[in-house]
């Protein structure tokens, strides 16, 4: 019995281990083949690769580089192309030149590309249509003039993303686009031109694109569309953008446009010339969040919305009292270029959400309110080119997230130092053609991490302070049309901002918040004397100097050239002589310095040589070596100085050495001239001991002086 269950137990464990095997051998295939399933690729199909060929020699690339990748077998690594990995299928070519401003190479070298090095150009060849699942096709930005906008797009049927924006086509956009029942982005812009180069006939092929979520066709003349653009419109009931700007539209029909729109978040419709009120229908649009309608010259009041843009059109009168009460979500707001007047009602210091505020070039006036304390997030403040009047409150320098404070062309007028003592955190500050007073080394600490300092035209005393010099961020100091005066620091060199270039791309920044990289900047025009200091040339990446209306000497540095950024240099009405001749390296031109206008350098007859028309073997006989002829000056004065000493000594010395009366009637003035001297002073002084110690004293004195025993008391 005992050996049946012992065999009975070997069964039963031999069982178990087979299928503990039989598990582990399934589960380890099943691991395997999912691992390879993950990592499998099957590379570019064959028929696909030979469209891209075909369709590179087309291409014309002066850069070299962008298209240097599309060769070998396997298509799908070819810079601009992506496929499936299941299938090998195209499904996306990005040939954009936005993403080719610069390239790092294998040697870690970055290289730059000019604007027209990275544009491709030539034609676009048809083979493009054997990739019938391509999905994404980006063309922006490159250069194919004087071409339409090819047919054989529209039947790339399975298209979403389509972008053509500012690719200089020409022509009627083909009405096949309608074709892209899928197409869900489309992008046609062009650059901003007087003459449109893009037209629309017939606007009733947009309808057909019912998945459309995005439409631009800015610069697109829609002047002659047969259809109006609001009913085509109300037929696309995904559409979140719409673009329509600089499209040389005229009609805004008031009666219910955008009755069906239940997405739009984002109209663009500036720069059309509408001429008329906005349409109170956009006002309910509850999905709205970004209105843009700048140079419409439309009128009425601006709405309640989360960014909302009306600049440069003819919106008047005052600001309306409850405009903080009513906006209360309101982020971005942008009045300027209009004609408000009156002052700044206090309920917009209320706006909690702001973070963006202009009301520049418009008529407002009064003081500028004091309690801004509760716009915490507000980082942009422009209002310049107005009529306030009064001083900067603390409560705007206190708001902690505001990097711009745009204030200039005003009537402000306070001491600098009252105004600013609150400021120490911001990036921009211009307050330049106002009537700020006082001196600018008591502010000084509190714009230390600022880019741009603004305190042109103002009423403003002292020297340049040193403590400038030691600003790491500062690219712009403008202290034009000031009372300063001294000697240019030599420290200026020292800047750190100003001695390296760095680049970035634009389509990073806002127009309005854009970074001074590309603008590096000193403007010291006024009352400054001395040279020129040597250690500005120190600046590589200075881009714009203006030393006019000052009295400096000497000579232009010898190592200017090094300013190879250098763009504009101001020299004109340099007040004395003495600015000479330009180093001969700086004769020549270079990429930021292609030629200087003569202008700059009006005021100043002893300048001559290149970039001037003035030649030196011309110049005046007196003007050719200004360096020479002050050492020269200086040596004269010093002989005549001498020499008139030494005729002076002797014309009176000599005289009295050799006629004798002269001499002994010289030296009997000079011994009564003496004594005559010497009883008024011991006279004097016995006056004053008299007043102050008695009669007796000061007699007692007087015999003592003159050894006298018979002076009566």
């Amino acid at each position: 019995m005992a050996s049946r269950n012992s065999t009975f137990q070997l069964v039963i464990l031999l069982l178990l281990v087979l299928l503990t095997k039989s598990l582990f051998t399934e589960a380890a295939a099943w691991s395997n083949n999912s691992s390879s399933a993950k990592t499998f690729h099957r590379g570019c199909i064959v028929k696909e690769r030979e469209a891209l060929l075909k369709f590179k020699k087309g291409l014309i690339d002066p850069s070299g580089d962008r298209l240097s990748s599309w060769v070998g077998d396997d298509c799908c690594n070819w810079v601009g192309v992506s496929c499936s990995e299941q299938t090998g299928h195209v499904l996306t070519l990005d040939l954009s030149a936005a993403t080719y401003r610069f390239q790092i190479t294998l040697d870690w070298q970055i290289k730059y590309y000019n604007n027209e090095s990275w544009r491709l150009r030539g034609t676009l060849d048809p083979s493009l249509l054997n990739l019938t699942h391509l999905n994404y096709l980006d063309l922006s930005y490159n250069f194919f003039q004087g071409t339409p906008i090819p047919k054989f797009i529209g039947y790339l049927k399975n298209l979403r993303h389509l972008d053509l924006r500012k690719v200089s086509f020409t022509g009627l956009v083909p009405s096949t686009l309608g074709n892209l029942s899928n197409l869900e982005y489309l992008y046609l812009s062009t650059y901003p031109s007087n003459t449109k180069l893009l037209w629309v006939s017939d606007l009733n092929w947009v309808s057909s694109l019912s998945s459309l979520q995005h439409l631009m066709l800015s610069g697109v003349d829609l002047s002659n569309a047969i259809t109006s653009w609001p009913q085509v419109v109300d037929m696309l009931p995904t559409l979140g953008l719409l673009d329509l700007s600089d499209s040389e539209l005229n009609n805004f029909p008031q009666s219910n446009p955008f009755v069906n729109t239940t997405s739009l978040f984002h109209l663009d419709l500036s720069y059309n010339n509408f001429r008329s009120p906005i349409p109170e229908r956009f006002f309910n649009i509850t999905t709205l969040i970004y209105l843009r309608l700048i140079k419409c010259e439309l009128s009425g009041k601006p709405a309640n919305l989360i960014a909302i843009s009306l600049k440069n059109n003819a919106i008047s009168g005052p600001i309306p009292l409850n405009i903080g009460h009513e906006m209360t979500k309101m982020a971005f707001l942008e009045l300027s270029g209009n004609l408000l007047n009156g002052s700044i009602p206090p309920s917009m210091t209320e706006m909690k959400n702001l973070q963006f505020l202009d009301l520049s070039s418009n008529y407002l006036s009064g003081a500028i309110p004091s309690k801004w304390q509760s716009l915490k997030l507000l980082t942009y403040m422009d209002l310049s080119n107005n009529s306030f009047s009064g001083g900067v409150r603390s409560s705007i320098c206190s708001l902690p997230s505001l990097q711009w404070l745009k204030l200039g062309n005003n009537n402000l007028s306070e001491e600098l130092s009252s105004s600013l003592q609150y400021c120490t955190s911001l990036s921009y500050l211009d307050l330049g053609e106002n009537r700020f007073f006082g001196t600018i080394k008591p502010i000084v600490k509190n714009l230390f991490n600022t880019s741009y300092i603004g305190l042109r035209s103002n009423m403003l005393i002292g020297d340049i302070p040193e403590e400038f010099c030691q600003f790491p961020n500062l690219h712009i100091l403008d202290l034009a049309l000031n009372n300063l005066s001294g000697s240019i620091p030599r420290c200026l060199g020292n800047l750190e901002a100003l001695k390296f270039m760095v680049t970035y791309n634009k389509s990073e920044s806002t127009s309005s918040t854009q970074s001074f990289h590309e603008h590096l900047e000193i403007v010291v025009k006024g009352r400054w004397e001395g040279r020129i200091p040597e250690e500005i040339t120190n600046l590589s990446a200075l881009g714009s100097l203006n030393l006019s209306w000052n009295q400096l000497s000497g000579k232009i540095p010898e190592n200017i050239n090094n300013l190879q950024q250098l763009e504009s240099l101001d020299l004109s009405a340099i007040s004395t002589r003495h600015i000479t001749i330009f180093p001969d390296q700086f004769q020549q031109p270079t990429s930021s310095r292609p030629s200087m206008i003569q202008s700059i350098y009006e005021g100043n007859p002893y300048l001559c040589g290149p970039p001037l028309t003035t030649s030196c073997s011309t110049r005046p006989r007196d003007a050719a070596g200004v360096d020479d002829e002050d050492r020269s000056e200086m040596l004269w004065f010093y002989v005549g100085t001498v020499l008139g000493f030494i005729v002076g000594f002797w014309v009176v010395c000599g005289t009295l050495m050799i006629k004798r009366s002269w001499r002994h009637a010289y030296f009997r003035f000079v011994e009564e001239t003496q004594d005559k001297l010497f009883v008024v002073a011991v006279v004097s002084v016995a006056g004053c001991q008299r007043k102050q110690y008695g009669e007796t004293y000061a007699i007692s004195n007087m015999k003592m002086c003159f050894g006298a025993s018979n002076i009566e008391e």
